[in-house]
């Protein structure tokens, strides 16, 4: 596995646990300018892998592993209901499997609806709707045709936008509809 997949998984995983990068460097023991350089991929974390792993609550294996691999090894923690994860747009602006190298587990209800739906990090979408909280992942199944006042995942220009359904949203430029969303908490700073 590349440095800068590593650090991708380590950047994900850091954010769903609601760590800044100087929260999560005490707990390994490095600085956070180092945690920021494993993030990029521009310094090798491999001999602070178990400790980051400690840190995020996940497994060593969790943390090495990008999807490809764990969708082909038969004795992973990779399972049905993973689905593909997107925590930074496609080059080529479609959201498939073949476009990311990391999954996320949904619930089995998700993976029920649509066969092909993907998870994206609402960091990187414009949250329009208070229906969908700006900290967390959204499930999108990109073959159930948004109607009504569903809530739907849309291109607007060159960014992302979610929110209802409405008729000035062209279906060349639907994504698809939001079936649900994991909303993560920021830990508290006060006592």
């Amino acid at each position: 596995m590349k440095g800068n997949e590593i650090g991708g998984v380590i950047r994900f995983y850091r954010k769903k646990k609601g760590l800044t990068q100087q929260e999560l460097a005490e707990k390994v023991g490095v600085s956070w300018e180092m945690i920021s350089r494993y993030e990029r991929g521009s310094s090798s974390a491999i001999n602070s892998i178990p400790e980051i792993a400690k840190a995020l609550d996940i497994s060593t294996y969790r943390l090495l592993y990008t999807s490809d691999q764990l969708r082909d090894s038969p004795t992973t923690e990779y399972s049905n209901n993973q689905i593909p994860l997107f925590v930074k747009i496609p080059k080529s602006e479609v959201f498939s499997h073949e476009n990311t190298r990391f999954y996320y587990t949904a619930p089995q209800w998700i993976r029920n609806q649509d066969s092909h739906a993907f998870a994206i990090d609402t960091e990187l979408v414009d949250v329009n709707t208070l229906q969908v909280k700006k900290r967390g992942i959204l499930f999108v199944s990109p073959k159930q045709k948004p109607s009504g006042q569903d809530i739907t995942l849309y291109w607007h220009g060159s960014e992302l936008e979610v929110d209802t359904l409405t008729n000035t949203v062209s279906d060349d430029k639907i994504i698809g509809k939001v079936l649900a969303q994991e909303v993560r908490f920021a830990e508290s700073t006060e006592d």
